[in-house]
């Protein structure tokens, strides 16, 4: 199956799985990728015309297969999608932003676990974009790409930050998941 025909199947969702386009897909990952990437800036450079189309969904299906490839280049862009507007982000991506932001950061991570601290730390995006940020790197430890002792470091510091704590979700969010990780020191 050629990449525009998987492409345009990925865009007509017509209550079923286009099941052949995902698996031409993933038989020609390195030639689809880059098409993957450029529906993920395309979505950054204009969200507004991803929502309201109830049968798009080309991005999503771009954001599970950059994850199933395991795509690091694709880690920018999703930490970038998950940092839209509250209104914009849940047009977009409705509960896929629970149920699969932090298995799209933990497939793509790159190592910069910095970007991945702003975007716990800024109180002015999604309350669930910010969780779920917390969330992988509990996914991050468990894949032993990031120690323990380091995810705890730096949780200790969230718990030190006055300001963060103000949030009374955020901080809920923040020891639930030191809960998760064990975190009892």
């Amino acid at each position: 199956m050629e990449i525009k025909l998987i492409l345009h199947e990925f865009n007509t969702i017509k209550g079923r799985l286009p099941k052949k386009a995902i698996e031409a897909a993933i038989s020609q990952k390195s030639e689809i990728t880059p098409h993957l990437l450029e529906l993920l800036q395309n979505l950054l450079e204009d969200p507004e015309g991803f929502i309201g189309y109830e049968d798009r969904m080309d991005y999503v299906f771009a954001l599970y297969l950059l994850s199933y490839f395991r795509e690091k280049s694709a880690y920018d862009l999703i930490l970038k999608i998950a940092q839209l507007s509250e209104d914009t982000l849940e047009m977009v991506l409705g509960d896929i932003i629970t149920e699969g932001l932090p298995r799209f950061l933990i497939s793509t991570f790159n190592g910069d676990i910095n970007s991945l601290k702003q975007l716990i730390e800024n109180p002015n995006l999604n309350r669930w974009s910010r969780s779920e940020g917390l969330n992988c790197l509990i996914g991050l430890v468990a894949e032993k790409r990031l120690s323990r002792g380091e995810v705890i470091n730096y949780w200790r510091s969230l718990f030190a930050d006055k300001s963060l704590l103000e949030d009374k979700d955020f901080t809920t969010d923040l020891a639930n998941m030191a809960y998760d990780l064990f975190a009892c020191e």
